[in-house]
């Protein structure tokens, strides 16, 4: 069976491991990990689909979407939608 991923070229890992590094510094020390799926989803939370598209899109249910969510808002210390768009370009996870 073939997985069908998202692979991040060597310059997004290094922005992200960047970041990372550079939280650790700050007020909060806990390093940011992200799982395949999280980092999949937070590209789609950049384009205008619907939390309820993003879910038919990456083949899971909203709850799973929902948890993706939150915790992604957990390990950047964000509270909307807008903060992960801008986590995602401030780290160039995505490109505008």
């Amino acid at each position: 069976m073939r997985d069908h991923g998202v692979h991040f070229n060597e310059l997004v890992s290094n922005k992200v491991l960047h970041y990372i590094n550079n939280k650790k510094e700050g007020k909060d020390s806990q390093a940011l990990c992200f799982t395949e799926k999280e980092m999949t989803f937070l590209k789609f939370v950049c384009t205008e689909k619907t939390y309820k598209e993003i879910a038919a899109e990456m083949k899971v249910s909203p709850r799973t979407v929902d948890s993706y969510r939150d915790s992604l808002f957990e390990k950047i210390g964000v509270t909307s939608r807008t903060g992960l768009v801008l986590f995602a370009i401030k780290t160039g996870i995505v490109k505008i």
